[in-house]
């Protein structure tokens, strides 16, 4: 059984490495800004998919929020 002073100390790590290996908030919305700008190309008037009405939503990682900085992060 854990004492209150270790389940802190494990609390502190898992925050942590939460918060490295999550995606910056820039990151985040340039992401959305490109799934948004794929969904409007595709639904513009001259496309053969506009009759659709296609729109391009997060799904998976992202939709769940569980998303991971991938290990070659280029900036």
């Amino acid at each position: 059984m854990l004492t209150i002073e270790q389940r802190k100390q494990f609390n502190e790590i898992f925050e942590e490495l939460g918060r490295n290996l999550d995606i910056s908030e820039t990151e985040h919305n340039n992401a959305i800004k490109s799934y948004q700008a794929v969904g409007g190309w595709l639904s513009q008037e001259d496309s053969i998919l506009a009759i659709y009405d296609p729109e391009i939503i997060p799904q998976g990682s992202f939709l769940l929020g569980t998303i991971i900085k991938p290990i070659n992060h280029h900036k």
